[in-house]
């Protein structure tokens, strides 16, 4: 949960700032690309290929992490790589019953 509250919380600070923008004391010009901004950002599409990259990425950066260690040979870095080849290709599988 950790990971999470520190991945989102810059992206909530975003959205506070361009609430503010849209209700603040702007020009016509800044307050109008915050709301096209705040639109994008808060489209179900932009949010759940914001929570599937994210998912990736975490199983990306422990494999990336684990093949730069010291100890590990071609084989086990081999192995590595094929579990999350698995891990992802068994998330690619439950997408549609998680996200949709």
């Amino acid at each position: 949960m950790t990971k999470i509250k520190f991945f989102l919380n810059p992206i909530f600070q975003l959205l506070v700032a361009l609430t503010e923008m849209i209700t603040g004391d702007f020009n016509d010009k800044t307050r109008n690309e915050a709301r096209s901004l705040l639109g994008c950002l808060t489209r179900f599409d932009f949010v759940v290929a914001l929570v599937i990259t994210t998912k990736i990425l975490g199983y990306m950066k422990s494999l990336s992490t684990k093949l730069q260690g010291s100890k590990v040979d071609v084989i086990s870095g081999y192995n590595m790589v094929k579990n999350v080849q698995d891990a992802l290709q068994e998330v690619r599988l439950l997408l549609p019953c998680i996200y949709m």
